[in-house]
This record gives structure tokens, sequence and C-alpha cells, in this order.
């Protein structure tokens, strides 16, 4: 919805469906921040160690941006998925 077409409308009005579009936003942009790290991460992952279960690609694909920079940065030196896992 386009406020400035409905000059009916109060500032107050305008001004909260501004905010809820720009939260909107940021949402969507955290969501495919997430989702574009995790897949990342999965490429690395299977690269480097082969194929990973679906379980496991579930877990990276639920993880904090914080929990995912850290599986990138293990997977650097580990020598094998667990360990560039970490503890669940």
């Amino acid at each position: 919805m386009d406020a400035r077409k409905y000059e009916c409308l109060g500032d107050f009005v305008r001004h909260c469906i501004a905010l809820g579009r720009a939260e909107g936003e940021a949402r969507g942009r955290a969501e495919g921040e997430i989702h574009g790290r995790s897949s990342l991460v999965i490429r690395l992952l299977t690269s480097r160690f082969g194929r990973i279960d679906s379980q496991t690609e579930g877990r990276i694909q639920k993880a904090s941006i914080a929990e995912l920079e850290v599986i990138g940065e293990r997977l650097l030196t580990a020598r094998t998925l667990l360990e560039a896992l970490g503890p669940p």
C-alpha cells in the first residue's frame, strides 16, 4: 500500500506504514544473509568433506550468523566434518 496515494490518512498512519515496511525489509535482508551464509557453509563443507546428510544440512540452515561464522572458521583447519561443526 502506497500511503502517499491516500490523502485521508493521517501522519501517524503513514508513519506506521513506513515503519512496518522498513521492518519487513530489514527482516528480509537478515533472512537473505543467513540463507546465503548457510548455503556457502554447506557448499564448503561438501567440497572439503564430501556429501553431508540432511540432518547436518538442516542444522546448518537453522544456525545463526555467529554460529555460521564459527563453523566457517573451523572448517579451515578441521580434519573431520564433526570437528568443523563443533558441539551441537
